[in-house]
């Protein structure tokens, strides 16, 4: 008898079940694609299986993995979610000041050459015995909404240059650029021929454009950047102002101020030429349009003509500040951005640190006299950042401002254009307004990176509400109590 033996073989569990799937999926395509789907989420999650062990269906085993798969990557975001304050804490740059910042005002320049306070060359108008701001003098230029152009361009004696924030003490360069129609219209500067039937206008004049001026929103301070010197140009030389501008475009405060010193017969307001119609040119022009370092008040002896005038016109008291300090004043902003966000907090620590009575005002309201009375009449200030701070040109010789600034944004503006009213000026950098993610995002850049490297930043930052910092407020003021405004 013939025995015969069957040798069998085991396969493994997870054979067993290819070799079956394989079986299955011969026969029928849709499984078979159902499988490769099914493989798929397995390669991806783990495989499921269900209460007997048995494998899951299809359908069922892919929202199994869509499940395992949605809680493995949400466990992480949110452990990621909460230590993301703590790492833009770790690299927050926010604390470190600007570069540009101090408690106390720089010290004046010293000149190696000293000059007269206001002086006019071939070249130049300059302000300041050390040449802090000058303005280029240019001979032979037209106007019109097509180009500025410099005529005899056969010499192109005149540097047209890219100007930064700031132009060197001394060193004019002409624009590249000049602005009009409310900075709505950009007009390029370049050599170019010029005809003598154009409209000219003979001997020395001051010519001012709109830059910094925009449409609808007058600024006190980027005009007296363009008045003053005119003003003194005209006081020096007798020099008219030509200001392609409308006259009821200009701030309340500007006209104001050209009627306190009799400027408006010296100011003639021109409408630039279109495209098509003849240029209107200058023999012999000062462009009032660059940048400047803000010091075009050349020293303390034409600051205080300057007041005087003013004070005089509107009827103010010539007062010099009290010592103690006997009365205080926030000065806030009506509206718009830059107002004072915590301001009844920061009036309770002036009026609980220095023990005076503490007065609310609004600035830039009214006439050119009502904006200024305000600085005539207290010791010490709160001022939010802006251009009506202007108005401290004539406020009480030796008070204390201190101005409170964005969060993120810093200037030394105010310093530079009162560093010559004898006035105790303070810097105080603001808080992160609540609820602003954006500001809380670039702060772990730091001030210098947003104001100098990322417009947007710098643009977003001055345009937010103000918060102090109450405690460094505090600090501050307890220093001016104990030391009479001497921080050193």
């Amino acid at each position: 008898m013939q025995e015969t033996v069957q040798v069998m073989t085991v396969k493994s569990g997870s054979a067993a079940r290819k070799e079956s799937e394989r079986t299955a999926t011969t026969a029928d395509p849709e499984a078979q694609e159902v499988a490769k789907e099914g493989g798929r989420w397995r390669r991806i999650c783990d495989r499921r299986k269900d209460v007997s062990g048995k494998q899951q269906q299809p359908r069922a085993l892919r929202g199994g993995a869509v499940r395992g798969c949605f809680l493995r990557s949400v466990v992480p975001l949110l452990l990621f979610c909460l230590l993301l304050p703590y790492v833009f804490q770790c690299f927050d740059h926010s604390r470190v000041p600007p570069r540009a910042f101090s408690l106390e005002p720089s010290p004046e320049p010293v000149c190696t050459q000293q000059f007269p306070s206001v002086s006019l060359d071939n070249s130049s108008f300059c302000t300041g015995a050390c040449k802090e701001d000058c303005f280029p003098r240019v001979r032979n230029i037209c106007f019109s909404a097509k180009k500025v152009r410099l005529c005899n361009s056969e010499f192109k004696r005149y540097r047209i240059k890219k100007l930064g924030d700031h132009a060197r003490p001394g060193e004019p360069p002409i624009p590249h650029f000049m602005r009009f129609q409310g900075e709505r219209l950009t007009v390029g500067v370049q050599y170019s021929d010029c005809d003598e039937d154009w409209e000219w206008v003979d001997g020395l004049t001051a010519v001012a454009d709109q830059r910094f001026l925009p449409y609808n929103k007058p600024n006190p301070h980027h005009e007296a950047e363009k008045i003053i010197p005119a003003l003194l140009l005209a006081k020096t030389f007798g020099t008219p102002l030509r200001w392609f501008a409308n006259h009821t475009e200009i701030s309340k405060w500007a006209r104001g101020f050209l009627e306190a010193f009799g400027m408006e017969e010296r100011v003639h307001y021109l409408t630039l030429p279109a495209k098509r119609d003849a240029p209107v040119c200058f023999r012999d022009a000062i462009l009032l349009s660059s940048p400047t370092n803000l010091r075009y008040v050349p020293d303390e002896s034409t600051n205080e003509w300057l007041r005087n005038q003013v004070l005089e016109f509107c009827n103010l008291p010539r007062e010099n500040s009290s010592s103690p300090i006997s009365s205080a004043v926030i000065l806030d902003r009506l509206g718009g951005p830059r107002r004072l966000g915590n301001k009844a907090e920061i009036a309770q620590v002036v009026s609980e640190t220095l023990e005076v009575p503490v007065i609310h005002t609004i600035s830039g309201m009214g006439t050119f006299c009502e904006q200024v009375a305000p600085v005539t009449k207290a010791d010490l200030f709160v001022v939010p950042h802006g251009s009506q701070n202007v108005v401290f040109l004539f406020a009480r010789p030796g008070a204390f401002v201190i101005e409170v600034f964005p969060y993120l944004f810093y200037s030394t503006a105010f310093r530079n254009y009162t560093h010559a009213a004898r006035l105790h000026v303070y810097s105080l950098l603001g808080l992160a307004p609540p609820g602003d993610w954006k500001l809380w995002f670039f702060s772990i850049f730091g001030w210098d990176f947003c104001f100098d490297k990322v417009r947007w930043c710098k643009n977003h930052a001055r345009t937010q509400h103000i918060y102090a910092d109450l405690f460094e407020l505090e600090r501050a003021l307890s220093m001016i109590k104990r030391t009479n405004g001497s921080f050193t």
